[in-house]
């Protein structure tokens, strides 16, 4: 008996991805076997009648696979394009000696339709993989890009933080420096640099110049849905993602020649990159042990063993030997205007509390003195939209501590860190507020405690976005200039202006 031969015909308006001068309008259609997998036959038309005439005559008279023309004894395609087929068919199937083949409307398959992605990835431009991921690894993909998305990473971690990548899938290795982008505002996502050192000129990259994109770096952009070309809204639609999401995934490789579609080693390398990074967020940027790594075991589709380590690249360190001076300047940008910057106490019984509600826990060099009774309080409290941000920021420039530095009758808080020196707030010289935190701070011996958190705080509401415990070495203010000490007003909190 004789075995039975199926057409699947895909009918799509490419006008939007393929491009040909004087040509507004374009579609592309293909038409597979079943049950060989053989492509019959591709066309690209002015329009979809046009492309899928051009196409079914291919199939029936001149396929493009190996074998010679089979006709039909089934062809199948999808509910979006069923009338237009059929109707095509009948007019044509004279014509063609297609003969009398059911017709059956059939959802979308996914291999199948990945084909036909490649095939108008191709036309675009972009180069194409040797092997392509099965479905079930985009589907596992597009569910880890889910838990990024859904978890925010970058607005805890700025791009000018190195993370350095080790993956083993099965017995290939490989070595990335990833960077979460998006702290900014601009482009959110992750990208993923071959080796184990970002690439040279990317930290002094400026508007208008290249991006630095060395052969095997793979990009993962969550762009607003109206960005992406056609192809890849239609394979995150067919792989879970929300059709009613705002952003959606796109993921690349870069060679030689430009953007390439990933192929089955970049999807297996990127879904580890991403879990990585979302198991390392979930821990927090916790600067002060940058050699802590999070590493995890995974089983893949298929039943392939895969792991991932991930860590913070530690700050370079000056050779041995040699003297390192690291100077900054003071900045103001850290505190938004019109944020309210308060100065006070806590008691110590607090600590563990604020240490399990914090998003970002930094903990201090050394723990409070004995007997300590009250903790020296320094708490920022922005809007809720940039807490976390502002967080993230201090976590990545290591924070020392606050210093105070008298400058004619008013005192700066300073906060020292090793990447930077922000300014927090400033208040009268003879505030009394300031005279308690000082006397707090002798009292604690250097040991105090920097938050960022909603203003309505309380023991059990509001969010802390970060909590820094520092030690600052007692030494009574620096002085910028002489000033005339007065006695002590009532209780001060400080604004951004």
């Amino acid at each position: 008996m004789a075995s039975e031969t199926t057409w699947l015909v895909m009918l799509r308006d490419v006008s939007k991805t393929v491009r040909v001068k004087g040509k507004k309008r374009l579609a592309a259609c293909m038409v597979l076997e079943m049950e060989s997998g053989d492509m019959l036959a591709v066309q690209v038309g002015s329009n979809e009648d046009e492309a899928l005439s051009a196409t079914l005559e291919g199939a029936a008279t001149g396929p493009a696979g190996p074998h010679r023309p089979r006709l039909p004894d089934r062809i199948l395609f999808g509910p979006e394009i069923a009338v237009k087929v059929a109707n095509r068919i009948r007019e044509l199937g004279e014509h063609l000696e297609l003969g009398n083949p059911d017709l059956l409307e059939t959802p979308a398959i996914p291999d199948a339709e990945d084909i036909f992605d490649s095939f108008i990835g191709h036309m675009s431009g972009r180069a194409q993989p040797r092997e392509f991921a099965s479905s079930d690894e985009w589907r596992m993909l597009y569910g880890l890009a889910r838990g990024f998305h859904d978890a925010e990473p970058w607005q805890r971690w700025a791009d000018n933080v190195d993370l350095r990548l080790e993956l083993v899938i099965g017995r290939s290795k490989s070595t990335f420096a990833a960077v979460i982008i998006g702290n900014e505002g601009i482009q959110r996502g992750l990208v993923m640099y071959p080796g184990s050192e970002s690439p040279p000129g990317l930290r002094e990259w400026k508007e208008g110049m290249k991006v630095p994109m060395p052969d095997g770096t793979l990009i993962f952009h969550l762009d607003p849905r109206k960005q992406p070309p056609q192809e890849f809204l239609g394979k995150a639609d067919r792989y879970g993602w929300p059709r009613d999401a705002e952003f959606v995934p796109v993921f690349l490789s870069m060679v030689a020649d430009g953007p390439e579609d990933v192929g089955r080693e970049e999807v297996l390398r990127l879904a580890l990159g991403i879990s990585a990074v979302v198991e390392l967020d979930d821990r927090g940027p916790v600067v002060a042990d940058r050699s802590a790594s999070v590493s995890r075991r995974l089983q893949l589709p298929g039943g392939t063993t895969a792991t991932f380590e991930i860590k913070q690249r530690p700050p370079e360190q000056p050779e041995p030997g040699a003297l390192k001076f690291r100077m900054h300047q003071v900045g103001l940008d850290l505190v938004p205007r019109g944020s309210p910057v308060s100065m006070g106490s806590m008691p110590v019984g607090e600590l563990a509390e604020l240490r399990k509600r914090a998003k970002i826990h930094r903990p201090a060099p050394a723990p409070p003195p004995a007997g300590m009774q009250t903790v020296p309080l320094i708490a920022i409290h922005p809007r809720r939209a940039s807490g976390e941000a502002i967080a993230s920021r201090i976590a990545n420039d290591d924070p020392f501590g606050v210093s105070l530095v008298e400058d004619g009758g008013k005192t700066l808080a300073i906060l020292a860190c090793a990447e930077g020196a922000h300014a927090l707030m400033e208040i009268p010289s003879d505030a009394a507020a300031l005279a308690l935190f000082q006397l707090r701070m002798q009292s604690a011996v250097g040991f105090h405690v920097l938050v960022v958190a909603d203003e309505e705080t309380t023991r059990t509401t509001g969010t802390i976005y970060g909590m820094f415990e520092c030690v600052t070495p007692v030494e009574p203010p620096t002085r910028m200039a002489s000033a005339s000490r007065r006695a002590p007003k009532s209780k001060k909190r400080g604004r951004r202006r």
